[in-house]
């Protein structure tokens, strides 16, 4: 039930200990949550964000460990005909990065929350 709903609620009873005007005085002091919607910076700072961990997780996957297959062709040039990797090993490396991304913005939505909800004096 919303803050509107009570009220029109409470103005439809009949009067009690506490007159009508006292309660809807008391419910309409009530503030209303903030919805706090992402605005394009914020996305856009999140999706390059994201793409930033997942290059450097990517980028830090040991590449030496991979299994691969060189082949010499019928005029001698040298072709890599399999390269094996462990998806993983990525998944995890990627997975670990974006844990990391998610934590610090989660601190930094907190801190801009904490900022906001400062009282100004």
């Amino acid at each position: 039930m919303t803050k509107q709903q009570t009220i029109n609620l409470l103005k439809q009873q009949m009067p009690s200990f506490y007159s009508l005007e006292q309660v809807i005085g008391i419910v309409s002091q009530i503030e209303e949550p903030k919805a706090t919607l992402l605005d394009q910076d914020h996305i856009k700072k999140i999706v390059d964000n994201v793409k930033a961990y997942v290059d450097s997780a990517i980028s830090n996957i040991d590449l030496d460990s991979c299994d691969y297959e060189l082949e010499m062709d019928y005029n001698n040039t040298i072709t890599l005909s399999n390269v094996d990797i462990d998806s993983d090993d990525i998944a995890n490396e990627v997975g670990r990065k974006l844990e990391d991304l998610l934590d610090r913005m989660k601190e930094e939505f907190e801190s801009e929350a904490q900022v906001e909800a400062t009282p100004e004096q």
